[in-house]
C-alpha cells in the first residue's frame, strides 16, 4: 500500500511506470469536472470517477488483476486496510469484475483520506473504502485509477 498526497505522485513513477500516464491525464483534465464513469487511458490504465455519500460500514475488497489508485478529489472518506492474510469470511472471486469481498479482518489500519490524498492498493491489500470521514457523512468525488498488475516488476518477488 502507498498513502500520500497527489503532489508526490511522480516520486513513485520509477517503481510503477503507469503513474506517468496518470500524471499526464491529471495535468490535462480538471478532476472536479470529470464526468462520472470510466475513461480508458494509455497502457491499459482506466480512470473511473465516482460521486457518492460516504457510509458507516462496508466490506473489505481485494483485486488480483489491477492495482487501485484511489484519489480523493473532494469530500473525504476513511478507508480500512488489512493484509490479505488476515482477511476472512470471503465470498467468491469475480474474474469479470476483478473483485473479492471479505467480511472480517483480524487487524486493520485506518487511512483518513482528505482531498488531494491518494492510496494505492496492491493485490495483497484488502481495503474497505467509502466510510465516513472522521465519523461524519460526506459527499465524495473520487477518481479510481485501475492499473494492470501484469508486468510490474515489484510484483514479481
Amino acid at each position: 500500500m502507498i498513502f500520500d498526497k497527489m503532489i508526490s505522485l511522480d516520486a513513485y513513477a520509477a517503481s510503477i511506470p503507469s503513474f506517468s500516464v496518470i500524471r499526464s491525464f491529471l495535468d490535462s483534465h480538471v478532476p472536479l469536472n470529470l464526468p462520472v464513469g470510466s475513461i480508458e487511458l494509455d497502457e491499459g490504465v482506466r480512470a473511473v470517477t465516482h460521486v457518492y455519500e460516504s457510509r458507516e460500514e462496508g466490506e473489505f475488497e481485494v483485486h488480483r488483476d489491477y492495482l487501485d489508485l484511489q484519489y480523493i478529489v473532494s469530500g473525504g472518506e476513511r478507508i480500512q486496510v488489512a493484509h490479505l492474510s488476515v482477511l476472512s469470511e470471503g465470498g467468491p472471486y469475480s474474474k469479470d469484475n476483478d473483485i473479492q469481498f471479505f467480511q472480517k479482518a483480524e487487524e486493520s489500519t485506518t487511512l483518513n483520506m482528505a482531498p488531494g490524498c491518494f492510496a494505492v492498493f496492491f493485490p495483497w491489500d484488502g481495503h474497505k473504502p467509502n466510510l465516513h470521514f472522521r465519523g461524519t457523512p460526506a459527499q465524495v468525488r473520487k477518481v479510481v485509477f485501475k492499473i494492470p498488475a501484469s508486468g510490474l516488476s515489484l510484483l514479481r518477488g
